[in-house]
């Protein structure tokens, strides 16, 4: 949720409550996919279900109507866990789990975003949702209090209001206010893609030579391999490498990889003996064989200063890493 906001990412370590709490979590997580399996769900009754009205599909909007983004949520672990996958655009996306806890009777929600920043809450339900709270740090290592209060306002409509405090309570700013509007999978099923993972696919001649390289020099984590494909997990992605025996590759970038630090990037690979691609038409390129993009009505303003660098698997289908702008 917090990804939703149009204010820009602070550079400030965002760990709200302790680092007890969010391993408190993590260990409450990996418990209950052990325990999942042995029998009836325990986590059916009680407390659990405050916020399974929340469940489902859902459009993102400020109060004023404008839309922030997309948003699924979901059950986990035999109803233990609830996890809301969002994302704005391109230009944020997270995950957020809550959790109610069997022991100290209170809700936690871990809430990471792809800007690095984590949020941690505690809190407890009310006839209408949760009402949760927690303390961070701002740059300059003050505390700042927050409350995130998520309401039920019909069965189809549902608001989240996020403030916060830097006076110890006395007055509260709004970080994030939007109303979640509940759509309908029949008709905006497809759209729902956009909260989806996707899977990337290419094609490869060679199986072996593939495998050692994506494995080995490339350092994809190998998930499995049949007659169909090699399956990769690359940072979350799933890459499956199709063996066609008769296939010419093409001559456009078929997978690539955002970095952050381009330089370094290159410079690794090749000490693994990645070759590098330089193109005569491509004006630009440095000793490294990184290019930057221009800029110009031409060009998108997203890809504006971008910087880029070509090379290929042992089948010749060309790869890139690419660093975008304010990285």
């Amino acid at each position: 949720m917090a990804g939703f906001t149009t204010e820009p990412p602070m550079a400030q370590t965002v760990v709200m409550g302790t680092v007890r709490r969010v391993w408190w979590v993590v260990a409450m997580l990996a418990a209950g996919s052990l325990w999942g399996a042995e029998g009836p769900s325990v986590c059916a009754g009680g407390g659990y279900g405050a916020l399974s009205f929340w469940v489902g599909n859902w459009k993102v909007s400020d109060p004023g109507g404008n839309e922030l983004g997309r948003s699924k949520i979901e059950l986990g672990l035999d109803g233990c866990e609830l996890t809301e996958t969002w994302a704005s655009g391109s230009r944020f996306r997270g995950s957020n789990v809550h959790a109610y806890s069997a022991e100290d009777k209170r809700w936690h929600q871990l809430n990471v975003d792809d800007h690095g920043r984590v949020h941690a809450f505690e809190g407890a339900a009310s006839d209408r949702g949760l009402e949760y709270s927690g303390v961070s740090k701002n740059e300059a290592g003050g505390d700042v209090l927050s409350r995130m209060d998520i309401v039920k306002e019909s069965g189809n409509r549902v608001k989240v209001w996020w403030r916060k405090s830097a006076d110890s309570g006395k007055t509260w700013t709004t970080a994030y206010e939007a109303i979640y509007s509940r759509l309908d999978n029949a008709k905006y099923g497809g759209m729902m893609l956009g909260t989806q993972k996707i899977v990337a696919f290419a094609a490869v001649r060679d199986r072996d030579a593939a495998r050692k390289f994506y494995r080995d020099t490339l350092g994809l984590r190998l998930v499995g391999e049949d007659q169909f494909a090699l399956v990769f997990d690359a940072n979350g992605t799933t890459l499956r490498l199709t063996p066609v025996k008769d296939w010419t590759p093409p001559q456009f970038t078929v997978l690539g990889w955002d970095v952050d630090d381009i330089v370094a990037a290159v410079t690794h690979l090749r000490s693994a003996g990645v070759e590098f691609q330089r193109y005569p038409w491509m004006k630009g390129q440095d000793e490294l064989g990184i290019w930057t993009s221009p800029s110009g009505p031409e060009v998108a303003a997203v890809h504006a200063g971008a910087r880029v660098a070509w090379f290929k698997d042992p089948d010749g289908n060309v790869l890139s890493v690419s660093q975008m702008p304010g990285r």
